[in-house]
């Protein structure tokens, strides 16, 4: 993200409505850690620092980010497609181990290069660093990525405050100020928003899926993840987009690829809604860029299995007789 190398700040009704607004951020590949730097430091100049800090993070703790790289595209620092060609089959060869480890560290020292394009993946890991929670704003729905670490009694989590526009992040400030220092965010009417979304969400006894809640999902989650399973997420949390992204950013969930239900679609008409996470599986599967890939192999050798089954039930039994001279 932050391919928008423009500096000048887009009208954004969502913050409008909060009594926020957006800070300009210099578009060039350093717009995402610019923002951050202007959240908990008060200005811009600290990018190069968070950065690093949360390269070293993800140095440190492979497991959580590892898995939703894309190997074949780790030298261009692409992640895996967002959308499929349904029209096209795809063939794409599992990656060995080797081949895994070799992109994980090209795609650090690319990350580690000044003016690399960064977002969710790097979000979580900033949340991690530094014990921060941070709040995405989009142009119609608001979502938190967690720093995950449990709060003391009396203490209160800091909240970077940041938004993403035209594959651009910005800072966020209150209108009414301080425009510089440190921004101390505090939305208008934020509770009116959470109460709104919920309430629209119980409004209906079955949620309906609509299209705007897969495609923001969809572009907020820096990995390919199945419509299906998409739908399911939401469907399992009410139609929530915070929670669904927040539920499939973790690196420990991992989602079905089967629709809970049979008949699950989304619907064509606009609306609002919220997201119940799925149990764990037990199946110790792949996740992220493989799972798929390993899916379907194991698909291909159950059905082999059945095949040759089937061909041992076909031959007739052998009756020997003994004579006896």
């Amino acid at each position: 993200m932050g391919r928008n190398t423009r500096n000048v700040a887009r009208p954004f009704p969502l913050l409008q409505g909060l009594g926020l607004k957006v800070v300009n951020i210099r578009g060039d590949g350093n717009c995402l850690f610019r923002a951050l730097s202007d959240q908990i430091y008060g200005d811009q100049s600290r990018s190069t620092e968070i950065r690093a800090q949360v390269v070293e993070y993800m140095e440190k703790n492979p497991a959580d980010f590892k898995p939703f790289i894309d190997v074949e595209a780790a030298r261009g620092l692409r992640r895996n497609p967002k959308r499929k060609n349904t029209g096209a089959a795809l063939v794409v060869d599992v990656p060995t181990e080797d081949q895994i480890n070799q992109a994980w560290i090209q795609y650090l020292a690319n990350m580690a290069r000044n003016g690399t394009f960064a977002d969710n993946l790097e979000i979580r890991a900033f949340a991690a660093t530094y014990a921060v929670d941070v709040r995405v704003y989009q142009q119609t729905y608001t979502y938190f990525i967690k720093c995950g670490e449990d709060l003391h009694p009396g203490e209160e989590r800091r909240i970077a405050h940041i938004a993403l526009q035209y594959e651009h992040y910005s800072s966020v400030r209150n209108i009414s100020g301080p425009d510089t220092g440190l921004p101390h965010v505090k939305p208008s009417d934020m509770e009116g928003l959470n109460a709104i979304q919920a309430t629209s969400a119980k409004s209906d006894k079955a949620t309906k899926i609509e299209k705007w809640m897969v495609d923001s999902v969809t572009s907020s989650v820096p990995y390919f993840v199945e419509e299906s399973t998409i739908i399911q997420t939401l469907t399992a949390n009410n139609g929530s987009v915070d929670d669904a992204v927040s539920h499939l950013l973790e690196p420990t969930s991992s989602p079905s690829t089967t629709p809970s239900t049979p008949s699950s679609s989304y619907s064509t008409n606009s609306g609002n809604s919220s997201v119940v996470r799925d149990e764990d599986s037990d199946d110790e599967e792949p996740q992220g860029p493989n799972k798929r890939q390993a899916r379907k192999e194991k698909e291909r050798l159950s059905k082999l299995k059945q095949d040759i089954e089937a061909e041992l039930q076909a031959i007739p039994d052998l009756h020997i007789s003994t004579v006896v001279v």
